[in-house]
């Protein structure tokens, strides 16, 4: 007769003769698991001797830049390209998103004078106090320019660009050019082009729509009037 092996718990008071025997070779299994445990644990915290070779090791440039010339000055890997709007001043005098709460003024009252007066603060304060920051730390930087606040604040816009500062359009007027007809668009980008060359001397290549909003004619518009980039996906 062939005995059937059975599983059999043993408790920690049990007397039988293998008790011992099997604790000490279940405890000694759990040991190792722990081990083992942890050094899969430190594995995957610390890289292997070849991944931080790869992480020391210099990319070398690709077939493009090599065959091409150098893309970016001085071989940089990262290029930030930074933004400074100038808007302030040439916004409608009520009606503009602020950080008040909006509120329906009658016909009696021509402005919304906290909205305004906090706008007025951008181009009063804000955008010298910019000019002078990169100046300071050799940063030239793109402008993007409503025609009104750059015609109300025309020393302003000339001193952007008298910095070496690059002006884009933004538009004539804080509109919404994503709902205008086609001839509408075209006008309307046209405009703000107009505007900050007559101003400024230099005549925008980049755009930017308000708050990022274009409309299907936007792209082959801003082509057709010569811009070459835009900053709206």
């Amino acid at each position: 007769m062939c005995a059937t092996p059975t599983k059999r718990i043993v408790g920690p008071n049990s007397d039988h003769p293998d008790s011992e025997k099997k604790k000490v070779q279940s405890d000694g299994r759990r040991t190792f698991v722990a081990r083992a445990s942890v050094a899969a644990a430190a594995g995957a915290l610390l890289p292997s001797a070849a991944s931080a070779q790869q992480i020391k090791a210099p990319v070398k440039p690709t077939k493009r830049a090599v065959q091409g010339g150098e893309f970016w000055p001085d071989n940089a890997r990262l290029v930030i390209s930074i933004s400074m709007q100038f808007e302030a001043g040439g916004q409608p005098a009520k009606g503009t998103d602020s950080p008040f709460p909006k509120v329906d003024m009658p016909a009696s009252v021509p402005a919304d004078l906290a909205a305004n007066t906090w706008f007025a603060y951008g181009y009063r304060e804000g955008v010298p106090r910019m000019l002078d920051l990169w100046d300071r730390h050799g940063v030239k930087v793109t402008s993007h320019m409503i025609g009104e606040a750059a015609q109300r604040q025309p020393a302003l816009a000339r001193d952007i660009v008298a910095r070496g500062h690059e002006a884009a359009g933004h538009g004539p007027r804080w509109s919404s050019q994503y709902a205008m007809s086609r001839p509408q668009e075209r006008q309307f980008i046209k405009d703000a082009a107009d505007m900050i060359e007559k101003i400024t001397g230099q005549r925008p290549t980049g755009y930017n729509c308000n708050w990022l909003r274009r409309g299907p004619n936007t792209l082959s518009l801003l082509q057709e009037l010569g811009y070459s980039y835009h900053i709206d996906d």
